[in-house]
């Protein structure tokens, strides 16, 4: 089910959604106070990408407010790049007291950290970033994942502890920017006041949200048939073109177009 059918401002569309989700009219009001305000999403998954269900088991589905008053795409645009090259200073800043250019490696503070010393130098650096993109997390866990997560349900960052024994795990920092603009969507989406959004890239955002596996595409194992084509679905979608673009991995060159690209273009 393709879930931008639920994406709509008027209220007869809605009352369609409603209808699709064999939900009245006066039952969503009864829930929600007055559904011309919200658009229908399906809800997130859990963390092992299973559909979320009620006690009933019928899927769940999530109510997004409509922003009261839009942001221009290019308020957005001026706002994101602005933040990111905050963002991107600090990291850079922090490579540089870790001894990242250092001629002699051996002496990078960096290089002598402990894998202890390293997570919890990440762990410093991870709350400042969230400090720097006003999120809401209560977190940032290091666990055997293969490279990161962030679950909307604990609001928890979770990157991977494999490569702490690694020089090069300072560029762990990547994964945590990507996962913190992951945290930035999700809140974007369900609090349309609290960051500098625009409506349609929230409604981007939030279709790409929807239940998986209909409008997300994991990141694909390199056995998988068709693994091209899955690979190219996987970094053009709304959320992660803009994850990565926020980060500073450019995918353009790599030869990928986005499905819809954000404040990146």
């Amino acid at each position: 089910m393709d879930g931008s059918a639920f994406l709509s401002g008027s209220k007869g569309a809605d009352s369609n959604a409603a209808n699709t989700l064999n939900l009245s009219a006066n039952e969503i009001v009864a829930i929600h106070g007055t559904y011309e305000n919200y658009y229908y999403i399906r809800t997130f998954v859990d963390k092992n990408g299973m559909v979320e269900r009620d006690a009933s088991n019928k899927q769940r589905w999530m109510f997004v407010p409509k922003s009261a008053v839009d942001v221009s795409r290019a308020e957005e645009r001026a706002h994101d790049r602005a933040l990111q090259k905050k963002v991107l200073a600090y990291r850079d800043t922090m490579w540089d007291v870790w001894g990242r250019n250092n001629s002699n490696l051996s002496t990078a503070p960096w290089y002598n950290y402990t894998a202890t010393q390293r997570q919890q130098a990440l762990e410093v650096f991870a709350e400042a970033v969230f400090a720097k993109m006003n999120l809401s997390i209560s977190g940032i866990g290091f666990d055997a994942v293969d490279g990161g997560g962030y679950d909307p349900d604990t609001r928890e960052i979770t990157i991977s502890n494999f490569s702490l024994t690694n020089f090069f795990s300072y560029e762990l920092t990547d994964t945590i920017i990507h996962e913190a603009r992951h945290a930035y969507q999700h809140e974007a989406v369900l609090n349309p006041s609290k960051h500098i959004v625009s409506q349609q890239t929230r409604q981007q955002w939030g279709n790409n949200l929807a239940s998986f596996p209909a409008n997300y595409h994991e990141y694909p194992i390199i056995s998988a048939p068709n693994y091209a084509k899955l690979l190219e679905l996987y970094y053009t979608q709304p959320i992660e073109w803009d994850a990565y673009s926020f980060e500073g991995y450019e995918l353009d060159p790599l030869g990928y177009k986005p499905v819809y690209p954000s404040s990146w273009d």
